[in-house]
């Protein structure tokens, strides 16, 4: 091997602390890039020989002078490591043909690089070293020992001051719900926020640390502040632990303070905003920075706590291990090896965090697309399925192809194989399906309304009254309808004579297509108008009985339009309505069959054939009383305890949070039924086998459609 290369100028090392397992560690700092580099025991007693520069003589020495027994591929290995990460000197041709290298692999996945760097990426806004170092005495005055003491006193005090008013405490919240309420809470945390990043800066500044900048990260263009403490990876565990933990240490000196203001003044407004601090911003702070599934306050407390540095890369590249281990019995060595009980706990963390990102990143893909921009939140969720399930689903299995001939065949492989197929056969196989609907069972039945304004001359017979199919029950006038229906007769009239005239004189001739317009127009509004006038004479639907009307509609009395008159039920026959969402509308066709199966158990099943589909969704559940006569729809809002999820409007109605579609059905057989009231229930109806593959692409797409209507 040839003569090793020098270590670029200014690099240097030196110990840093212990690891969980006791063992020395080393810290190489390279300032010309900032960055930190841990080494163990046998690389730092390769490093402290470097400049012997002969591999053979570095290996001998370390043989010889320490109980490690090395050999050349480990200085091999070492020197590899320090040219990767530019540690050592090389000349101009060697740095552009690494360079080159990095650029050819950025540029083959530059898809990658930018779809990694949108999800999380700084913009570094101030260098606050000089600030720092002059007002220090800051740092040491909010983080000694005494200053912990008073906090921790007026803590106590805060706490015991807020149970003694705690009812009014929980209703000072309404009182933010103003602009100029708004406007101080945005100041209020965003000094917060200031606040918290300024105690790991001046916590570093403590202890000796330069702190490069302050900015704003944006994780999924979400603004968070942030402070550059990388160069406090020279300190030991304890110091970066307390660094790390000096925001929220910050944080909740601000409640203390806020708690103890909001207890002792008058003013509505700072109420308030003591309010917001001690609750929502605090409680979201800690949320948010104690956890350790992001790389905030809380990931590095955790890495300092295992003294683990690099945690989440270690515990992925661990759980990758793992799986393959569960599948396929991999017989490679696993990255690190731990305790078990320090395995399984990173195992755990990993698969946690995965989980977390996931729901967190999509979370914000749908606020984006709720909020502001439509196409931005479908590119979002697009890139974020690839990003976190597809790609490194990908990736896993491009692995276990690339090392397939590692992979013994063994019980480990049959069983993963065989519960493969069976989910393959599962998701595309095609099953016998149904579909549950809530329903209503009641007689048939017939709101009687008054299709125009008008006078009501015959007024419905009495309560009790049987009537016949299409006989009149009820005749309403309209002297303004009939004014209008002779009005435009006349103009028909009109319009006639002139379009005759038109054939008999010359100078009509040009006008001839318009006054065949007027006539048409005309003819179509007398048809109309009478077609109305028709409609004022109320009919039966069916036979059946008046089984309820409004008694204060006597003869004479004027009728507003869409006024209900009354009901009419036929005893002698059943139907039954259900309602269906639209994911499941599709699945609903006239012509299938099922059953209605009431609530009350003791009641049989009645089977049952889809009669009728509804084009239009229902836009509200009304429930008008409690007859025979009433279809009761809002029985199944669900908050009457129904089945179909609802909100309450400032009127009182029901209305549907998604788009429900009203289903007519009727017994497929004369069986007799004595509904002294309406039964409620469930349908449900045997559909056309289909597989999850296909309910789930379907559905997939017909969202699609929908949500991209921007």
């Amino acid at each position: 091997m040839t003569k090793l290369p020098a270590l670029s100028k200014n690099v240097t090392f030196a110990f840093n602390d212990y690891d969980r397992d006791g063992k020395p560690q080393w810290l190489i700092h390279d300032p010309r890039r900032n960055k930190f580099f841990i080494i163990g025991w046998k690389e730092h007693e390769i490093l402290s020989r470097w400049q012997l520069a002969d591999p053979l003589a570095i290996v001998a020495a370390v043989n010889s002078e320490t109980s490690l027994h090395i050999e050349l591929s480990d200085v091999e290995d070492f020197l590899h490591f320090l040219t990767r990460h530019y540690l050592i000197q090389q000349s101009g041709y060697q740095i552009k043909k690494q360079a080159h290298e990095q650029k050819l692999f950025k540029n083959e996945n530059i898809i990658y690089w930018l779809i990694e760097h949108y999800l999380f990426f700084r913009i570094p806004l101030w260098h606050p070293d000089k600030f720092l170092t002059r007002t220090r005495i800051i740092g040491e005055v909010l983080f000694n020992y005494y200053t912990s003491l008073v906090m921790i006193a007026l803590g106590i005090i805060a706490l015991s001051q807020l149970t003694a008013r705690w009812d009014s405490f929980i209703h000072t919240f309404p009182t933010i719900f103003t602009w100029q309420g708004l406007l101080f809470y945005l100041i209020a945390f965003l000094v917060c926020k200031l606040f918290h990043e300024f105690g790991h800066a001046y916590m570093c500044k403590r202890y000796g640390v330069k702190v490069p900048s302050l900015g704003v990260a944006f994780l999924v263009f979400w603004p968070v502040l942030y402070t550059d403490t990388t160069l406090s990876w020279s300190l030991n565990n304890e110091k970066r632990l307390n660094i790390a933990l000096a925001g929220m240490w910050m944080e909740t000196y601000i409640t203390i303070v806020a708690a103890l203001i909001w207890c002792n003044v008058d003013n509505s407004t700072l109420k308030s905003i003591c309010y917001v601090i001690i609750t929502v911003n605090w409680v979201a702070s800690l949320l948010i920075n104690v956890s350790p599934f992001m790389r905030f306050d809380g990931y590095y407390v955790l890495s300092d706590l295992l003294k683990m540095p690099n945690l989440q890369p270690r515990a992925f590249a661990l759980t990758q291990w793992q799986i393959r281990r569960w599948l396929f019995d991999w017989q490679e060595p696993p990255p690190e090896k731990f305790s078990p009980r320090m395995h399984y706990f990173l195992v755990i963390y990993s698969l946690t965090t995965w989980l977390y990102r996931l729901i967190l990143y999509l979370g914000i893909a749908l606020l984006v697309y709720h909020f502001f921009i439509k196409i931005v939140g479908i590119i979002l969720f697009a890139i974020e399925m690839i990003y976190f399930i597809l790609g490194p689903i990908y990736s896993e299995i491009s692995v276990w192809f690339y090392y397939k001939e590692k992979i013994p065949f063994n019980t480990r492989i049959i069983v993963t194989l065989f519960f493969s197929l069976l989910a393959i056969l599962v998701f595309f196989l095609p099953v016998s399906d149904s579909v549950r609907l809530p329903a209503t069972l009641s007689y048939q039945h017939q709101f009687l309304f008054a299709d125009h304004e008008g006078t009501l001359d015959v007024p419905l017979p009495p309560t009790g009254t049987a009537v016949k199919a299409n006989q009149v029950i009820a005749r309403i006038t309209s002297p303004q309808l009939d004014k209008s229906i002779l009005d435009t007769e006349l103009e028909y009239q009109k319009n006639l004579k002139e379009l005759r005239r038109s054939d008999l004189n010359f100078n009509y001739t040009t006008q001839k297509a318009v006054l065949l317009s007027n006539l048409n127009k005309s003819a179509s509004e007398y048809t109309r108008l009478n077609i109305m006038r028709k409609k004022l004479l109320i009919t039966a639907p069916f036979n059946g009985i008046v089984i309820d009307k409004d008694e204060n509609l006597q003869a004479g009395t004027v009728i507003k339009k869409n006024e209900w008159l009354g009901d009419i039920v036929n005893v002698q026959a059943s139907q039954i309505e259900a309602f269906v969402t639209q994911i499941d509308n599709n699945r609903v066709k006239i012509g299938l069959t099922g059953y209605f199966y009431p609530h009350d158990l003791s009641e049989p099943a009645i089977p049952v054939k889809v009669i009728a589909i509804e084009p239009l969704n229902v836009s509200e559940l009304t429930c008008k009383n409690e007859s025979l006569s009433v279809e009761t729809p809002c029985y199944h809002a669900s908050e009457l305890g129904g089945e179909i999820a609802t909100y309450t409007t400032e009127k009182g109605q029901f209305v549907p949070a998604e788009s429900i579609y009203r289903v007519l059905l009727a017994p497929t057989k004369n069986t007799p039924i004595n509904l002294t009231y309406i039964e409620r229930g469930t349908v449900i109806l045997q559909t056309q086998s289909s597989s999850l593959a296909h309910r789930f692409f379907y559905r997939a797409k017909k969202i699609w459609i929908e949500q991209s209507s921007f």
